[in-house]
């Protein structure tokens, strides 16, 4: 093929590869209402900011605020180099690879298929960047009276958006042909990217204060980069902007080049990850030697249940990914409890409840469709519904309760709480535990899911959104509530112990009925359940 009928190709297999997702989107509901609770959740935060976009705005074209271009362009490269972060993310995902390639490889070449997956790429991230973009740049430039200036910014966005995906392809690219060549299995490669983007964004919420003081205010020496002048682009139009000259056509020059650099490089990146043979398969998951029992577990049926479920969980961490909304969840919590003044006065109910969090999402809530960990204990079991629900709820509560309870005990005792509003906290907190692990049982049978699906990557069989976000609003507002109730009386300084107890008594109470109910309708509808 020549170079203009590769672009054509190119071309559909972008505007297909797009269509493909966009159907694949808009036909899954579980997708759609998650987004919905993202979006709803996010409604707050687009409320506040928009007004404030713009009053930044009127601040700058009266000179009240003064945008420094060091700063900008700083904010520019930090920002760049995100997005390149994402657009390795997505290589890694599933940007570099395409249905039935061994097909498509042989009636249209490998430059073709490379520049059209990039490019299906490049209109995805544009279909969800884009919006946003005009949502928090559009209210910035209505206030400081110059709309026309986002024509301009649009424009210098595309090809900035086009070298990050260009640049962060390859390096995904590189980084797949790395784990090939040190046998990196597929399903510790997901592992990996799993507990590195935790360890990305918690660091980022542990580090908040330090975050926002880098993005605020980012080193010089990130201005001084050859790029970074690509940014006066953004702010044309500020009373305090630099004009357009010299450094400014070296950045457009440069982030032309890495668009250029990044389609070279990936082509024939491309080309050995699809035709070159590994030397032994990175797609299955590894060998698995027999694993006996402990003997502390193997004396009855609920024992080796939850040995069952905790070794498939080791063998198979695919099937926790959903553990990452729960940990996107309590972050804002543990970014709270890093920046207190006193820490350990905040340590236990945090503490605790993050435990309950994870004690009951972690293996119970999805027991019906999770089978390959089900039916073992159906088969085997005397009383299937029992056994299987009292599983699920041990397999969570035995590793993470314990490890909660010693650090909230700890410090109850040396922080500056006192010991009658510890001794509340950790009760409260083992009623919670047990009140999250059924509710997450209940939940899981009330909605379970049978169909493998997607989520950050990962392809397993998950936890509907609907059990998820159930579980954690359900668990969430107990806690609130529960802490809540502890804590105002301790404020009120209220000298009697009984009024202390009273509410979080009544709290702790309602919580044990609504735990019941959902651990005995968990149980009946395990046993009135048909296994196909």
């Amino acid at each position: 093929m020549g170079l203009r009928a590769d672009a054509v190709v190119a071309w559909t297999i972008a505007r297909t590869e797009t269509r493909r997702s966009l159907r694949a989107l808009l036909s899954d509901r579980r997708q759609l209402a998650a987004l919905g609770v993202a979006f709803l959740a996010m409604s707050p935060v687009l409320v506040g900011a928009v007004p404030s976009l713009y009053l930044t705005g009127n601040a700058v074209a009266s000179g009240e605020v003064t945008l420094s271009t060091t700063v900008v362009r700083g904010q520019f490269v930090t920002t760049f180099a995100g997005l390149v972060g994402l657009g390795v993310i997505r290589a890694l995902e599933r940007a570099s690879t395409v249905d039935h390639a061994d097909y498509l490889l042989t009636a249209i070449s490998p430059r073709a298929l490379t520049v059209g997956l990039m490019g299906a790429e490049f209109l995805r991230t544009l279909g969800v960047l884009g919006p946003v973009f005009l949502v928090v740049y559009g209210p910035f430039l209505l206030g400081l009276g110059a709309p026309a200036m986002g024509v301009v910014a649009v424009l210098a966005a595309v090809p900035a958006l086009a070298a990050t995906l260009a640049v962060g392809y390859t390096l995904g690219l590189l980084v797949r042909l790395a784990g090939r060549r040190f046998r990196v299995t597929r399903r510790r490669g997901q592992l990996l990217g799993i507990l590195g983007a935790v360890v990305l964004v918690g660091g980022t919420f542990a580090l908040t204060p330090e975050a926002l003081a880098f993005l605020r205010s980012p080193p010089s020496v990130l201005a001084a980069i050859p790029l970074a002048p690509y940014a006066d682009l953004f702010v044309l139009g500020v009373p305090t902007a630099p004009p357009v000259g010299i450094e400014t056509a070296l950045g457009i020059a440069m982030m032309c080049s890495l668009t250029v650099v990044g389609l070279a490089a990936s082509i024939p990146l491309s080309t050995r990850l699809w035709f070159g043979d590994a030397t032994h398969r990175t797609d299955t998951a590894d060998d698995e030697g027999t694993v006996d029992v402990p003997a502390v577990l193997s004396g009855r049926p609920l024992g080796r249940a939850v040995f069952w479920l905790w070794l498939r969980g080791v063998r198979a961490p695919t099937g926790f990914v959903h553990l990452l909304y729960v940990v996107f969840a309590t972050f804002p919590a543990l970014g709270s409890l890093a920046g207190a003044e006193t820490p350990l006065l905040w340590l236990p109910p945090v503490t605790l409840g993050v435990g309950a969090l994870f004690a009951g999402a972690t293996f119970g809530l999805n027991p019906l469709g999770d089978e390959g960990a089900a039916l073992p204990t159906v088969v085997l079991a005397g009383a299937a519904g029992r056994t299987l629900v009292r599983a699920r709820l041990a397999a969570g509560i035995a590793p993470l309760l314990p490890p909660a309870l010693i650090l909230a005990v700890v410090a109850g005792v040396v922080g500056p709480m006192t010991l009658t509003t510890a001794a509340l906290v950790v009760a409260f907190g083992v009623v919670l535990t047990g009140y999250s692990a059924a509710l997450a049982v209940g939940l899981g049978t009330l909605v379970p899911n049978f169909d493998s699906q997607r989520v950050f990557g990962v392809e397993a069989v998950q936890p509907t959104p609907w059990a998820v976000f159930g579980h954690l609003f359900g668990v969430g507002i107990a806690a609130l509530v529960g802490f809540l109730a502890i804590a105002v009386p301790h404020l009120l300084d209220t000298p009697s112990v009984a009024i202390r107890v009273l509410p979080v008594g009544v709290v702790s109470a309602f919580l044990a009925v609504v735990g019941f109910v959902c651990y005995r309708y968990a149980i009946r509808r395990v046993e009135t359940f048909t296994y196909e």
